[in-house]
């Protein structure tokens, strides 16, 4: 049914339009949460070091850079798993896809392959720019309220 193809491809995009802010969103919390403990327990340390003389922006600075490194390590970790899990569905079920779209668009012959990945796609890089800039956002306030903590309190209570 041609008809109702722009409707299926318009609520294939605005569940895209609501998963994607919502998935960003539930991560940016895990990160908050995590960084703001990872903050509570180096509370010690960081103390330390500004009493000996380190600035507000170098404890900033260490900790963005611990978040960008851990924010590399979700990249990869999920390109890895996302790409292999990608190649696996589309070695097994490849063919099957290429038959359905050439059914559906009425191609006869010479039908052009689908494939669920492609090194050449902007999405890749979208979402891990997407990762890395939530994971820095998200730790904005705790990092934040752990540099603007009193170190000699810091020191005193622990």
């Amino acid at each position: 049914d041609l008809h109702s193809f722009p409707t299926r491809r318009s609520s294939d995009l605005l569940s895209t339009a609501i998963a994607f802010p919502a998935a960003l969103g539930m991560a940016a919390i895990i990160i908050w949460f995590t960084v703001s403990r990872i903050m509570a327990e180096n509370r010690k340390e960081t103390a330390v070091y500004r009493a000996m003389g380190a600035k507000r922006r170098d404890i900033v600075h260490i900790y963005a850079v611990y978040i960008v490194l851990i924010a590399s390590r979700v990249v990869l970790v999920s390109a890895a798993v996302g790409i292999a899990i990608a190649l696996a569905v589309d070695y097994f079920y490849g063919s099957m896809l290429t038959d359905m779209a050439a059914a559906a668009f009425g191609i006869i012959d010479r039908a052009p392959a689908v494939h669920l990945f492609s090194l050449s796609s902007p999405l890749l890089l979208a979402v891990a720019a997407a990762i890395i800039t939530v994971s820095l956002v998200a730790s904005v306030q705790p990092l934040v309220r752990n540099t603007m903590r009193n170190p000699i309190r810091d020191i005193r209570d622990e």
